[in-house]
């Protein structure tokens, strides 16, 4: 097979893996897969998940918009992560999605860019760094 240099063309095909997550339980890795659609050269980002003993990865969350930045909850029944479903001209929101299946939900409205995110140790609360934008 007869060697090639990538074309633009060829960058629509690639997807940006990043945010990797290990479980509390060792068992699965979430993580942010990144795609640009070709007819409007948009980003968008989903969430994945993958078992570490094996087997295929899985999309998680669905959709075009930007699902970024997985953190597991200290049991690992929830994941909070950033995301601009509910408006795209705005930042990233906070969202929480239940591991064993569920809608993802905003938790609040926060003024500013959502930076890190951290869960206390009994998984009741959040601790996240925000710059104000305004």
């Amino acid at each position: 097979m007869a060697k090639r240099l990538i074309t633009a063309e060829d960058l629509y095909r690639f997807q940006v893996l990043a945010d990797p997550q290990i479980s509390p339980d060792g068992e699965h890795v979430v993580f942010s897969v990144q795609r640009v659609e070709r007819k409007n050269e948009k980003k968008f980002s989903n969430l994945w998940v993958v078992p570490t003993r094996g087997g295929s990865a899985f999309q998680f969350t669905v959709g075009d918009h930007t699902d970024v930045h997985p953190v597991w909850s200290p049991d690992g029944n929830k994941i909070a992560f950033l995301s601009n479903r509910l408006d795209k001209e705005k930042p990233p929101a906070l969202f929480i999605i239940p591991f064993g299946g569920g809608e993802a939900r905003p938790l609040g409205q926060i003024e500013g860019e959502i930076g890190e995110i951290l869960w206390s140790p009994d998984g009741r609360k959040l601790l996240l760094t925000v710059r104000k934008t305004r």
